[in-house]
């Protein structure tokens, strides 16, 4: 099911191309957002972390607001997209500051030291 989906997402993406000079429609929206859905349903459904699963919902949405042609959804779609970079980069940057050391001890790593 997974290889199934995949593939649509991929039709998806594809029958959108066309679509992206063209005015906002119904149908441009769809496509958009079903593309990166799709990911996040396959992410989903195949175990992967929820970190991932929440960024890629979030895209689909942001895919979705950046699809239609006005000003205040433009600015929401570019909005979403920075929640999902914060959302997805965060916890790795504080998860590798307060990495162990070598000495054991738990901090900031010490990013000059070479070893």
């Amino acid at each position: 099911m997974t290889h199934a989906l995949f593939w649509i997402a991929a039709a998806c993406a594809l029958a959108y191309l066309p679509l992206s000079s063209r005015p906002a429609s119904s149908l441009r929206t769809f496509l958009k957002t079903g593309s990166v859905a799709l990911l996040a349903v396959i992410a989903a459904t195949s175990g992967a972390s929820a970190l991932l699963i929440v960024a890629l919902a979030l895209c689909a949405l942001g895919d979705a607001l950046l699809s239609r042609e006005t000003a205040s959804t433009f600015m929401a779609g570019i909005g979403n997209f920075m929640r999902v970079y914060r959302h997805a980069t965060t916890p790795r940057i504080i998860a590798r500051a307060f990495a162990a050391t070598p000495r054991g001890r738990r901090g900031f790593v010490n990013w000059n030291r070479a070893g």
